[in-house]
């Protein structure tokens, strides 16, 4: 049964017809999404940090324990609404104590349109927020049976004046507490509530600890800016850099591919949306997938500004020296419904490749020789044109240790059975794929990619820490019908024919 917040003191309120927060019995705290960037920036931020290994616990117990989004009846009564599910903080208590301070003298973010810029500037310029640093937004306290609960209008609160924020801290752990002046807080709860080894102030004491250290994050009024980059290591599709538009990473592990601006951009939201809950899929498949964390709007790379991105698992974030082959699947590249020019121009292209034959072409390769050679990243539009021996040499060099364009430089394949063979290897993962797609029948998946990676520098130090492969690029996934994938399966099984054909003769 969800109900009114008893005891919010800042934020939008529910009640009169207007949209706010609820709460169940169950202690969830559920906050409407805000239904401009904000709303998904926020679940975007949620979703990172829950997953964020980065994060030790002793600082993450800060931060509410996220649940997920839930569509529930919105306070307003206009119909099912998105909401942030939370942990409810005051859950339990009786006659919970409140406060709410927003951090920071300037409370709007570096992306911030003009008029929001200006309204954040007006509130902060009304209140002690830039001379302190901070504000008190909201504040609640229950003196006595006698006096009950004294919430003062926020409004008031909010405006305060560097002293009136003294005041509203002191009278937080008073007994007394009253807007009459002549009143003095008595402060009879401090040493009990800020006080001590575990009180408010030694937990603001560890907080601060993190901030000091912390870069991973930057905090507006809670709004989250993330610290981004262009791909050090991208093979193939559009790349950023020289003022065009391409995907970013962040130093946690995410990887935010711009959406395509026609259809192909929501139809790719639209494929990881219901597949990220799509209870049909089995875990041993799903793991095949780079994990979702929802659309985020970025600054684009080309500088155009905010636009929106598709939040994702970054598949080499942590890896050293990556080596990476991108494998498109299928000899048809085009999907049915596919326009008469795109469907002519994924022809030519599969033409010219030997997507046709093979069933698969390498769209783009990377490999780290060693130090002395350093990373071997041939052109990629070279590697696409590929013949069919031309394909099956690139599989080679990307596990050996003299990877080349010297065509009398021979691959060495020191790292086959390392990387492809064994139980946990290439090989060993897509005959685990294979076997999905010899049953599944929900999705046709055209245009996609297998994309391969291991990281070198792990497997020079003895310290494998093993292959990996994930399929990527969902733009073109259409129903299956209850029908086999047998344009994605043909090429799956080829390029696993191959890789075995390595593994049992890596010399050849």
């Amino acid at each position: 049964m969800l109900k009114v917040p008893d005891h919010q003191v800042a934020g939008h309120q529910a009640g009169g017809g207007k949209l706010g927060p609820l709460v169940d019995d169950s202690g969830h705290f559920y906050k409407p999404l805000q239904s401009d960037e904000r709303g998904s920036h926020e679940v975007a931020f949620y979703t990172a940090f829950s997953t964020d290994t980065r994060i030790p616990d002793q600082f993450r117990k800060f931060f509410p324990v996220f649940h997920g989004t839930k569509l529930l009846e919105a306070s307003d009564g206009s119909g099912l609404y998105p909401h942030l599910a939370l942990e409810d903080i005051v859950s339990g208590r009786t006659h919970p104590c409140i406060l709410d301070a927003k951090i920071g003298a300037r409370t709007w973010y570096p992306q911030a349109a003009e008029d929001y810029l200006q309204k954040c500037l007006k509130k902060d310029r009304e209140t002690a927020c830039l001379e302190l640093g901070f504000r008190i937004s909201g504040l609640q306290v229950y003196g006595n049976k006698l006096t009950g609960l004294w919430k003062p209008d926020r409004h008031v609160i909010q405006s305060g004046s560097v002293d009136n924020s003294k005041l509203a801290l002191r009278k937080f752990v008073s007994s007394n507490p009253s807007t009459d002046s002549d009143i003095k807080p008595d402060c009879s709860f401090t040493s009990t509530v800020y006080g001590g080894p575990d009180g408010i102030l030694a937990q603001l004491l560890v907080l601060k600890s993190w901030f000091e250290e912390q870069t991973f994050y930057h905090f507006y009024s809670c709004l989250v800016e993330t610290m981004l980059k262009v791909p050090d290591h991208q093979v193939a599709g559009h790349q950023a850099g020289g003022g065009k538009l391409g995907p970013l990473v962040d130093d946690s592990g995410h990887f935010y591919k711009p959406l395509q601006s026609d259809e192909r951009g929501s139809h790719e939201v639209a494929f990881y949306t219901a597949f990220s809950t799509d209870t049909r899929i089995p875990d041993q498949f799903r793991k095949f997938f780079p994990v979702f964390h929802g659309t985020k709007l970025l600054e684009a790379s080309d500088g155009s500004g905010l636009y929106p991105h598709l939040a994702l698992e970054d598949i080499v974030s942590g890896r050293t020296h990556p080596c990476i082959l991108d494998a498109k699947i299928g000899a048809r590249t085009w999907y049915p419904q596919a326009a008469e020019d795109y469907l002519q121009k994924c022809l030519k292209k599969d033409r010219e490749t030997a997507c046709l034959e093979l069933g698969f072409r390498i769209s783009g390769l990377q490999v780290y020789g060693n130090k002395l050679t350093g990373l071997w990243k041939p052109d990629r539009h070279v590697i696409q044109n590929g013949s069919v021996d031309n394909s099956k040499l690139a599989l080679r060099k990307f596990v050996s240790s003299n990877p080349s364009t010297d065509s009398d430089i021979k691959p060495d394949c020191s790292f086959t059975s390392t990387v492809y063979g064994g139980p946990d290897g290439i090989l060993a993962q897509l005959l685990v794929l294979k076997s999905w797609f010899e049953e599944q029948t929900f999705y046709h998946f055209y245009s996609c990619s297998v994309l391969m990676v291991y990281d070198k520098e792990s497997i020079l130090q003895g310290k494998n820490r093993g292959a990996q492969i994930k399929l990527v690029d969902f733009a073109h996934v259409i129903d299956g019908r209850g029908v086999i994938d047998h344009n994605f399966l043909g090429g799956l099984c080829s390029l696993i024919k191959m890789i075995t054909d390595i593994v049992t003769s890596p010399s050849t």
